[in-house]
C-alpha cells in the first residue's frame, strides 16, 4: 500500500503550484506576467529564474498544504490559552 501525494513528475508539480498561487493572489502581480511571458516559453531563461527567485520570497512562508493558515515557525503570531492568535 502507498500512502501520500502522488504526482506524476516534479516538474508538473512546480508548474501546477505556480498557477496555483497565482490563481488565488498569493503571487505579486508585478512577476505574475513573468511567468507567462519567460516560464511558459522558456524555463530556462533568466527571466523564469527570476521569477521563481521572487516567487520563492514571497511564498516562503506560507504552508503549502494550507496555504490560509499560519506556519508553524512564523513566531509573529501567539496563541492565547483559548487559542485566540494575536499579533506580538
Amino acid at each position: 500500500i502507498l500512502v501520500g501525494n502522488g504526482i506524476m513528475s516534479f516538474e508538473t508539480l512546480q508548474d501546477s503550484t505556480y498557477e496555483y498561487m497565482i490563481d488565488r493572489s498569493f503571487v505579486d502581480p508585478e512577476i505574475t506576467p513573468i511567468y507567462y511571458q519567460s516560464c511558459k516559453s522558456d524555463p530556462d531563461s533568466a527571466g523564469c529564474r527570476y521569477f521563481r527567485i521572487e516567487f520563492d520570497k514571497g511564498t516562503e512562508e506560507l504552508n503549502p498544504y494550507n496555504v490560509y493558515s499560519y506556519c508553524y515557525y512564523n513566531d509573529s503570531f501567539d496563541a492565547d490559552s483559548e487559542n485566540n492568535y494575536k499579533r506580538k
